[in-house]
């Protein structure tokens, strides 16, 4: 796994490395303490495909076949909204339609239905979407006619 999360450290720079670092640190210190992965990204994994699907035109699609798509990040935080929700206004009302915000130095949104995410405006990496405070969120490609 941690060769795996190596390859992906350049697509999240800013606490991929990190986590590697403190995970390879605990193995060398704890040989034998068990260690549990827990992606931010699990919570849109199923998200419907045209909410997974990298605008970008159709042909070709090799973008897809080598893992570009949408992801979505902070899932962790909507989990634990998801069971919020649900602890608050009931386990029926918690599968209605939600919008869920997650905002600090990192933010997004993203839409839940049925206790499931159908779309987030984070994409393939975590610049994407909203501004956030070290990160720029989504540029319009306009931008550069006036560099």
């Amino acid at each position: 796994m941690l060769q795996e999360l190596h390859r992906l450290s350049p697509f999240e720079t800013k606490h991929l490395p990190e986590e590697i670092l403190l995970t390879e640190a605990f193995r060398q210190r704890f040989p034998d303490l068990p260690q549990m992965a827990c992606f931010d990204t699990a919570f849109q994994h199923d998200m419907p495909r045209i909410a997974q699907i990298v605008p970008i035109p159709p042909i070709p699609r090799c973008y897809e076949t080598k893992g570009v798509r949408r992801y979505g990040f902070h899932g962790l935080s909507y989990a634990y909204l998801m069971e919020e929700v649900a602890r608050v206004t009931g386990a029926e009302e918690s599968l209605g339609r939600i919008i869920l915000a997650h905002l600090g130095s990192g933010a997004s949104i993203a839409a839940v239905r049925y206790g499931n995410s159908i779309d987030t405006t984070l994409g393939f990496k975590p610049d994407s979407g909203l501004v956030k405070g070290m990160r720029t969120g989504d540029l319009d490609p306009g931008h550069r006619q006036f560099e």
